[in-house]
């Protein structure tokens, strides 16, 4: 699908995939176990805490960034 990424993701040991709009990546970080963190240009916002949205994928950098190449073709 054009400008969507599909990426897997884990939450309390339950894998599941999970799809991205490239155009709300803002960075994305190779981590030392060479899977990627996605961070993306929306924030929440919970009382006086405001955080970025991050995604920790089970993908690897070298993948997603191929993934990104191909979603904005």
């Amino acid at each position: 699908m054009k400008g969507f990424i599909e990426v897997t993701l884990s939450f309390n040991g339950i894998s599941m995939k999970f799809l991205i709009n490239v155009n709300n990546i803002e960075s994305v970080v190779r981590c030392d176990n060479g899977c990627a963190t996605i961070y993306s240009n929306v924030v929440e916002s919970n009382g006086d805490n405001v955080e970025q949205v991050n995604y920790t994928t089970q993908n690897t950098y070298e993948e997603v960034k191929a993934m990104i190449e191909e979603a904005v073709k």
